[in-house]
């Protein structure tokens, strides 16, 4: 039975890859984005093709895999408003923050909460705990909300600023830069669903196991699996985890997550 959901699921992540591949390939042809911008005395800084590699998976032995364990640190801040946009390539620029723009964490009401609550997500040092497991399980939950929330506020604003340009009849660079950064907001939240999913998939199958069903050595940084198939199940699952990894880190915010 656990083969058979796990299978199901896995399927549903690489449909989920293959959208993201093709809205990146959209994504592609479209203009690049503004230029860095100076908003309320910071720098904003844009991602642009900047990519650093995950750490990969290597199999170094029967029924094991290497795990990595080092981990970004994000304490709790007060959120803070921005000033109101004056100008709608203002509100088409600010689509990003967050996304592939960089700013201040006070000002990352979605994204650096997203960070924080996926920061220790994944550490292998408490994965052989039941209470690690269901700590973390929550703290995925809490982050797939926040998602929700980010991307209806996302959706709402795409569709103002829509009308406000169709009322206009803008047909300039705010207009392709509108359509830009649209189809980028699209592939981050797909990408980012898939990214916590496969985190919770992976947990959600070593809680299923037990403590019983697996071990992790912390001196050679790997974990072990009783039965051969489970370890088979968890390199499938942890290979698309890392894919989804891959992809958040094309986000300049979200270049520091390791798990």
């Amino acid at each position: 039975m656990v083969n058979i959901i796990g299978s199901f699921a896995l399927k549903k992540i690489y449909k989920t890859i293959l959208t993201v591949t093709a809205l990146s390939a959209f994504t592609m042809a479209l203009p690049s984005p503004a230029p860095a911008q100076v908003i309320k005395g910071f720098e904003l800084k844009h991602s642009q093709n900047y990519n650093r590699r995950a750490p990969g998976l290597k199999k170094p032995g029967e029924n094991q895999v290497v795990i990595f364990s080092e981990e970004p640190f994000f304490k709790k801040v007060t959120m803070m408003k921005l000033d109101p946009p004056l100008s709608v390539r203002e509100r088409v620029d600010r689509l990003l923050y967050g996304i592939n723009t960089d700013v201040p964490p006070e000002y990352d009401h979605y994204g650096y909460e997203i960070r924080r609550y996926m920061s220790t997500v994944g550490n292998p040092k408490g994965i052989t705990d039941p209470q690690y497991l269901e700590t973390q399980l929550k703290n995925i939950k809490s982050a797939l909300i926040i998602l929700e929330y980010w991307g209806k506020a996302l959706e709402k604003e795409i569709d103002e600023i829509e009308a406000v340009i169709q009322e206009r009849g803008d047909t300039g660079s705010t207009r392709s830069t509108f359509r830009y950064n649209r189809a980028l907001v699209k592939a981050f939240l797909v990408e980012t669903r898939s990214w916590i999913e496969n985190n919770r998939m992976l947990l959600e199958m070593l809680q299923d196991l037990g403590p019983k069903g697996y071990s992790y050595n912390e001196e050679n940084g790997y974990i072990g699996f009783l039965n051969k198939e489970d370890l088979q199940q968890f390199v499938a699952i942890y290979e698309s985890k890392m894919k989804a990894l891959r992809q958040m880190r094309d986000y300049l915010p979200f270049q520091m997550m390791i798990y």
